[in-house]
């Protein structure tokens, strides 16, 4: 038996992203609010989230928190990028190395290069 929450503040991640997704793919906030009400949620939480993640005139998601008045950072997102990055190296140079006998060497191009990618969105973004 799913619970439904009665008030805005008890709104599970999963409703959110929900809405979010439809909001991504062009959906307006009155849609979406049908589509939340037809999965069973309270018609005063459906419009609260529908309002919350996209409404009419605008299509960029936020998600500002009402305690802080400045952008909300990344985080460690160079950190992350630079240890996922360093991961990825080390298992392919172990993977060199334990290959020496049969030949076949695995790369971590996902994680490198996916580190890399992080590494360098943090450079731009965070501040």
């Amino acid at each position: 038996m799913t619970a439904i929450a009665t008030k805005p503040e008890a709104t599970d991640t999963g409703l959110a992203h929900r809405a979010a997704q439809m909001a991504a793919f062009g959906q307006h906030s009155d849609e979406i609010a049908e589509r939340l009400m037809a999965e069973g949620t309270e018609p005063d939480l459906a419009h609260y989230v529908a309002d919350m993640v996209g409404g009419d005139d605008t299509r960029v998601l936020s998600f500002e928190s009402d305690t802080q008045d400045e952008p909300v950072s990344l985080g460690g997102s160079k950190i992350y990028g630079a240890v996922l990055c360093l991961c990825g190296i080390v298992a392919t140079i172990i993977s060199y190395y334990r290959s020496v006998p049969e030949g076949t060497v695995y790369i971590a191009a996902g994680a490198i290069l996916g580190g890399l990618a992080i590494f360098i969105r943090g450079l731009f973004l965070d501040e």
